[in-house]
């Protein structure tokens, strides 16, 4: 089974440092930079966890004509991940974070919000569509994934509700489904699902698990005690791996419980990261 990656392809860049003094200047710390190092972001990160579980996938979204989107593409080469990317005029999205000693000191975005037009092919059995509100994901993108008529899964934004109606399964985290709740007047996850014939919503909980709302009821999933390292790229682990175990037992209990202790796993690794089927298989 052939699974399309559709959405916002980023650069996750991270610049490590050391402290050595403060400034004459103002009062801040002067950081002494050591080195570089880039990951791939946002549905890029989704292609990649899914392709480390080997599964194959074809990543579809829009990348800049600038060092970032090189780069990008270099690293999606390297990783074995076929990619159907469009090269466009504005710039590809970057997420910066400068490091010291490991801990961050700050994050600085890089992003033109623009509709960036893709290309998608019938070839697809499952559509994961990882929206970061960026313009790839806009009404003509999500009119041709749902005419495909094909397994869809979103990991979404509250904003982007309506385009998403009729999908199999829809994610949030707990943040954006109040959002959700609120902008759109539904009162449940229950409610929500049955407003835009969402089959499944996940809600993730952070240390608290996550639930499963269908249009009739919920069944929560107890999180996993771990000590948390970096949040960054856990919800592009859990919507791979969801999408993994959903092709795989076609269960969505089950795919649930894999998706939570994935998300339990990957917070304790430094930046965004993945899982593998070693991991999964392991005892946490």
């Amino acid at each position: 089974m052939r699974i399309a990656v559709i959405g916002d392809i980023m650069v996750d860049k991270y610049t490590n440092t050391s402290p050595t003094k403060i400034s004459d200047e103002a009062p801040v710390m002067v950081v002494l930079k050591k080195e570089v190092e880039y990951r791939l972001g946002g549905a890029a990160n989704v292609a990649l966890n899914l392709v480390k579980l080997g599964e194959e996938v074809e990543l579809v979204g829009y990348v800049g004509r600038d060092l970032e989107g090189y780069i990008l593409k270099e690293l999606i080469e390297k990783e074995g991940i076929t990619s159907n990317i469009v090269d466009g005029e504005n710039p590809t999205t970057v997420k910066h974070r400068i490091l010291c000693n490991g801990y961050q000191l700050l994050r600085i975005d890089e992003e033109v919000i623009y509709s960036h037009p893709i290309n998608l092919k019938d070839k697809y059995d499952i559509v994961v569509v990882s929206d970061y509100a960026k313009g790839t994901v806009n009404s003509f993108t999500m009119a041709r994934v749902l005419k495909l008529g094909k397994f869809i899964i979103v990991n979404g934004k509250p904003s982007q509700i309506e385009l998403y109606e009729g999908v199999n399964i829809l994610t949030f985290n707990l943040k954006e489904f109040q959002e959700c709740k609120k902008e759109t007047g539904c009162t449940s996850g229950e409610h929500i699902c049955g407003r835009y014939a969402i089959k499944y919503l996940i809600v993730t909980e952070g240390a608290k698990g996550l639930t499963l709302y269908t249009e009739k009821n919920k069944v929560a999933v107890p999180g996993i005690s771990v000590k948390v390292t970096d949040v960054t790229g856990a919800g592009d682990t859990v919507i791979a791996v969801l999408t993994f175990a959903m092709k795989k037992y076609k269960n969505i209990k089950r795919a649930a419980l894999l998706a939570n202790k994935a998300g339990a796993i990957v917070v304790q690794k430094n930046g965004t990261s993945f899982v593998t089927l070693e991991e999964l298989l392991e005892p946490i």
